[in-house]
């Protein structure tokens, strides 16, 4: 199994773009509603996804440069996902064995937690550049 976590249509794009080229099944998406996304449109993601998993983005603040990333964390940690529904989500995934793991934007913390524990001895861990990380400051 592979899972894919992306949170903008372009980081989706890349997703779809390795599964086709890389011939990959059973793959699970994670993908956080930062953009509108309907069902129309994860109808169309099924051909790519067996499992699509919607997470709710409560931040609607960036990152400012006056913030260091361990302010950051602190001021958003409780309101930045909805928490119930990740935990559903990672004690769900948590059952799966990952041959690999996909991800773009580990400035969440939430998605530094799943990617610490859904990997495995055997999991391969692959960073997508998508360009985003030139837009953020968040080290300090």
């Amino acid at each position: 199994m592979n899972l894919f976590i992306a949170h903008t249509p372009y980081q989706l794009t890349l997703a779809m773009a390795i599964i086709k080229s890389e011939n990959l099944v059973d793959n699970i998406l994670l993908v956080y509603n930062t953009f509108n996304i309907n069902s129309s449109q994860i109808n169309k993601l099924n051909v790519y996804f067996k499992e699509i998993h919607i997470m709710e983005n409560k931040c609607k603040d960036s990152f400012d440069n006056k913030f260091s990333i361990k302010e950051w964390i602190a001021k958003y940690r409780d309101v930045n996902y909805d928490l119930k529904k990740f935990e559903y989500i990672l004690l769900t995934l948590k059952e799966r064995k990952f041959k690999k793991i996909f991800f773009s934007n580990n400035t969440y913390i939430e998605v530094q937690i799943l990617i610490d524990t859904l990997k495995g001895n055997s999991t391969d861990i692959y960073y997508i550049e998508d360009g985003c990380a030139a837009y953020h400051d968040i080290v300090h």
